[in-house]
């Protein structure tokens, strides 16, 4: 997956600010902001099925909120004051991930989910699937995270 800084630096003030020491923690929040399933979590960080729901409901409980869109609503928060402290706008820290798409070697085109998805006719569903090697079809279709517009 490619590096946001941006979106990294509100996630690590995030977790600063609200004692979430475990690395485990901090990458499924991570993960959870770039829109990653429970179950994508769990294939990406090869855990047991249900291990990042589990790991999820603690840091909800941590925080004493009821689930992930209390947390998108924190981690905004938090990317509003470093808007304000740092300069970082927060329109750069919350963005769509923008993809490289193969089928075999051959270049099919670029965009986010939805633009390949009117590319080449298939499911934003479909398409997701293909973002993890498991998935990708055997290796004949793939996608690869290039940039954040």
């Amino acid at each position: 997956m490619t590096k946001n800084i941006k979106l990294d630096s509100a996630v690590v003030k995030f977790c600063r600010d609200n004692n979430i020491k475990g690395r485990t923690q901090q990458i499924l929040i991570q993960l959870l902001v770039e829109g990653l399933s429970n179950k994508e979590m769990d294939e990406y960080l090869n855990f047991h099925t249900g291990r990042s729901s589990v790991v999820l409901h603690s840091i909800y409980k941590k925080l004493n909120i009821s689930g992930r869109n209390f947390l998108f609503s924190e981690l905004y928060r938090t990317a509003l004051d470093m808007e304000m402290k740092e300069k970082v706008p927060v329109d750069e820290v919350f963005k769509n991930p923008v993809y490289n798409m193969y089928r075999s070697d051959d270049y099919v085109g670029s965009g986010t989910l939805d633009e390949l998805s009117k590319l080449t006719g298939l499911s934003r569903k479909t398409l997701s699937d293909y973002r993890f090697p498991s998935r990708n079809n055997r290796g004949r279709t793939k996608l690869e995270r290039v940039e954040y517009v």
